[in-house]
């Protein structure tokens, strides 16, 4: 008698901890990001907007631009724009997205490359063409 209540103690323990999804069908998929208006390998030389779509079954919650690995701007309001601006050497750029299930999806790496305007040092004016200042 003691073993089938605790065989049933059990059982009863064991049903009742299983948590069950929330109402509806879960989705288990990450979110697709498409990146509409940046290429692998591309140069910018000024501010620059980036537009992304995300598809996915569920609510998208945000949508994070990472520069270099580094969290650098989110957006939660379609259509998700960020602005950046040229990088001196060059950036990684990857994009990612959270639905409402927790289902984190990434883009591939996007690297790209800045020219920065109006940048000449004095040392790569030839010898020639500098003037002296004597007091």
């Amino acid at each position: 008698m003691k073993f089938s209540k605790i065989k049933l103690l059990t059982l009863f323990l064991f049903c009742c901890g299983y948590k069950a999804p929330p109402p509806g069908k879960p989705d288990l998929e990450a979110p697709i990001i498409n990146v509409l208006n940046l290429r692998e390998k591309d140069t910018i030389r000024d501010s620059f907007k980036i537009t992304v779509s995300v598809e996915d079954k569920s609510k998208i919650l945000w949508v994070k631009l990472l520069i270099d690995g580094k969290e650098s701007q989110i957006d939660s309001i379609p259509p998700y724009e960020f602005l950046i601006s040229p990088p001196y050497n060059k950036y990684e750029i990857t994009f990612q997205a959270l639905d409402r299930w927790e289902n984190l999806g990434t883009s591939k790496v996007f690297e790209i490359f800045g020219i920065i305007k109006d940048t000449q040092r004095i040392d790569t004016i030839p010898k020639k063409k500098r003037k002296l200042i004597t007091p």
